[in-house]
C-alpha cells in the first residue's frame, strides 16, 4: 500500500517544465513545480499556505474569475476589489488597499482576465511588482486561460521571492483531466507541496500517469493546435453574427465578452436570454458588490454542443442586443 508522494511526481513535473518552459516566469526547474488538481485547487492551496492568523483580506482584480472570490470565502477572508483602468490594476488603489487593510496576497490574471479577456500591460506589471516588493505582498498569477505566447513577463519573473504561477490543462487540452501545477518561488515548493499533500493526500498516481501520457503524446502539439483552431472557428461564427456589437476576444481562448448596448444591463440581459434557452454569465457574476461593473456578458465557447447550437445561441444574443427595452 502506497500513498502518493512528491518523489512519485518527478517525471510529470519534468514534463510540465517542458510544457511551460517558454513562458517568461523566471528561472525554474522540476523542484519548483508542484502538481495540483487543476487551477482552482492551486488557488485554494496557495491561500491555505500564505494566509496567516491575523490576515482578514486578500486583494483581487475588481472584475475577475469567480473562483477567486470563492477561494477567499472558503478560507474565511474577505476579497477586496482592486479597480482596473485601460492598462490593468490601478497601482494607487493597489497600494492603498495594501497599506490600509494590511493585505499580503494579491490574486490576479496578468495575461488574460476572465471575463473581459484584457491583459495587464508590461509597464503596469512592473509598477505593481514594485509595490508588492515594497510591502512583501505575495502575487498569485492565474495563467489558466492563455493559449498564445505570453505578452510580457509574469509576476513570478518579477517577484522571485513572492511570485506564484498557476497553470492547468483545462483550456488547451481538456478540463476533464483535473491536473494543473504551481511554480512556487525559489525554495518554497516544499512547504506548498505539504499543503497539497495534507489537503488531498496528493494527486493520485493514476491521474499523474494519464497526464504524463497525454503531455508526452507525439501528437500533443497537433492536438492543442487543432483545439485552438476549433475554438477560433466558433469565435469567427460569433463575430460574423454579432455585427456591430463590441466583442473582445482572444485567439484560441474559449470565452467571448459581449459589450452590451444601452439600455441593457447585464443581469437583466442574462435573465431574458435564459428564457430563450441561452445561458450567459452577466458581469455582476464576476464583480465585487461595491465594484464598478462593466456592462457586458460572457459567452463560453463549448464545442461539446456543436457549432449549430452555438450559432443559434449567438443569433438569439444578437437579436436581444438589437432590442431596446421599453422604459
Amino acid at each position: 500500500m502506497a500513498y502518493p508522494h512528491r518523489t512519485g511526481s518527478l517525471h510529470l513535473r519534468q514534463v510540465f517544465c517542458r510544457f511551460i518552459g517558454n513562458i517568461p516566469i523566471g528561472a525554474f526547474d522540476e523542484e519548483d513545480v508542484v502538481i495540483t488538481h487543476g487551477g482552482q485547487h492551486a488557488i485554494t492551496a496557495c491561500l491555505q499556505l500564505l494566509l496567516g492568523k491575523t490576515d482578514r483580506h486578500v486583494a483581487v482584480d475588481a472584475v475577475s474569475y469567480p473562483g477567486f472570490w470563492e477561494a477567499c470565502e472558503i478560507n474565511r477572508v474577505m476579497a477586496v476589489a482592486v479597480p482596473w483602468d485601460e492598462e490593468g490594476p490601478r497601482v494607487d488603489d493597489f497600494e492603498r488597499i495594501v497599506v490600509e487593510m494590511g493585505v499580503r496576497i494579491f490574486l490576479t490574471s496578468s495575461e488574460i482576465n476572465n471575463p473581459t479577456l484584457r491583459s495587464t500591460t508590461r509597464e503596469r506589471r512592473f509598477a505593481l511588482a514594485r509595490v508588492a516588493r515594497k510591502y512583501n505582498v505575495n502575487v498569485i498569477d492565474d495563467d489558466c486561460y492563455r493559449v498564445a505566447p505570453a505578452e510580457a513577463e509574469l509576476y513570478r519573473a518579477l517577484l522571485p521571492e513572492t511570485g506564484w504561477y498557476i497553470n492547468s490543462l483545462s483550456k488547451n487540452i481538456t478540463p476533464s483531466l483535473r491536473i494543473g501545477c504551481v511554480v512556487a518561488p525559489k525554495r518554497r515548493a516544499g512547504e506548498f507541496s505539504r499543503v497539497v499533500l495534507m489537503g488531498t493526500f496528493g494527486v493520485s498516481a493514476a491521474l499523474k500517469h494519464v497526464a504524463q501520457y497525454v503531455l508526452n503524446h507525439p501528437r500533443i502539439e497537433a492536438i492543442m493546435t487543432a483545439t485552438a483552431e476549433e475554438v477560433d472557428r466558433y469565435i469567427k461564427c460569433a463575430l460574423n453574427h454579432l455585427g456591430a456589437v463590441s466583442v473582445p476576444y482572444r485567439p484560441g481562448v474559449p470565452l467571448i465578452w459581449i459589450c452590451l448596448p444601452a439600455p441593457w444591463k447585464s443581469a437583466e440581459f442574462a435573465r431574458v436570454a435564459e428564457k430563450q434557452g441561452v445561458l450567459v454569465e452577466p458581469a455582476t457574476t464576476f464583480a465585487a458588490p461595491d465594484a464598478a461593473v462593466p456592462n457586458g456578458i460572457r459567452l463560453s465557447v463549448n464545442a461539446a454542443h456543436g457549432l449549430e447550437v452555438f450559432e443559434r445561441s449567438v443569433e438569439k444574443s444578437h437579436i436581444l442586443c438589437a432590442t431596446r427595452r421599453k422604459k
